[in-house]
């Protein structure tokens, strides 16, 4: 495996789902990950998704309308 030469870390209410989007909308592959966190790798640039924990992730609001989401 090839050393990623940028990285970004991404906290998420649902890393599942933005995992799924950054994969289905970037093409980046899953290379690692477990119920917490997700790596996905293309060209080069790793993005890890973080899971917020539930208890601080449910005191959290979105700005976002629900159409929107």
């Amino acid at each position: 495996m090839e050393a990623s030469s940028v990285r970004a870390v991404l906290f998420a209410k649902d890393q599942d789902k933005v995992a799924a989007f950054y994969s289905e909308a970037l093409g980046m592959a899953r290379s690692a990950g477990d119920d917490s966190h997700s790596v996905l790798e293309r060209g080069g640039f790793e993005l890890i998704v973080h899971q917020i924990p539930k208890d601080i992730a449910d005191g959290l609001r979105s700005n976002s309308r629900p159409s929107d989401v």
